[in-house]
């Protein structure tokens, strides 16, 4: 299905039996749309596990809603207090997965990332992050660069040649230049090399 010139917002589910009702309201809505060319509203999905449902808002998007679809042009995923926006993304709903291209942000909570490419299991919170700046604002707010981030989960950490400080941005007061940096904030340890 592909769907376009304006902007789009798709709902993707992920049981077998909600992506197969997903996928027949988008064939019907797709051929209403094409006729009155009025935004689609939102379909009702099951979400995956203890994950809330996951929308997809884009200029461009084609696939098949709970199964994977990929969207071009101001991308905006949202699945509970998890946002990716990028210039292109392809979602996987039945594994979780996200590929993420070109001035990729993810928010995560208080916490910003941004950076040029994004690969991310949203079910178990890990992946990969390429040429990331971020802001953590845990206990310690904390900021920095970094060649490559790992996510080995939620609030876990393992970031590769960056820098990392805990001063406010605009001051420079210390900060480490690291090799590799892991950080988990569930036992609040951190170690550098």
């Amino acid at each position: 299905m592909q769907l376009h010139p304006a902007r789009w917002r798709v709902p993707v589910a992920v049981s077998v039996a909600a992506s197969v009702a997903a996928s027949v309201a988008a064939f019907a809505l797709a051929g209403a749309v094409q006729a009155q060319a009025p935004k689609p509203a939102p379909v009702v999905i099951v979400p995956q596990r203890d994950k809330g449902p996951a929308t997809i808002d884009a200029e461009h998007i084609e696939g098949v809603g709970g199964q994977e679809v990929t969207a071009r042009g101001k991308v905006e995923l949202r699945q509970d207090d998890t946002v990716i926006f990028s210039d292109t993304l392809r979602y996987n709903a039945e594994f979780g997965r996200v590929e993420a291209d070109g001035g990729v942000r993810l928010q995560q909570g208080n916490d910003r990332f941004s950076g040029s490419r994004l690969r991310y299991d949203s079910r178990n919170q890990t992946g990969v992050f390429d040429a990331p700046a971020f802001v953590m604002r845990g206990e310690r707010p904390a900021r920095g660069t970094a060649e490559q981030m790992e996510f080995l989960g939620p609030g876990h950490f393992r970031m590769k040649n960056g820098t990392y400080t805990s001063c406010e941005p605009g001051r420079e007061d210390w900060r480490f230049e690291m090799s590799e940096l892991d950080l988990d904030y569930d036992p609040q340890t951190g170690t550098l090399r």
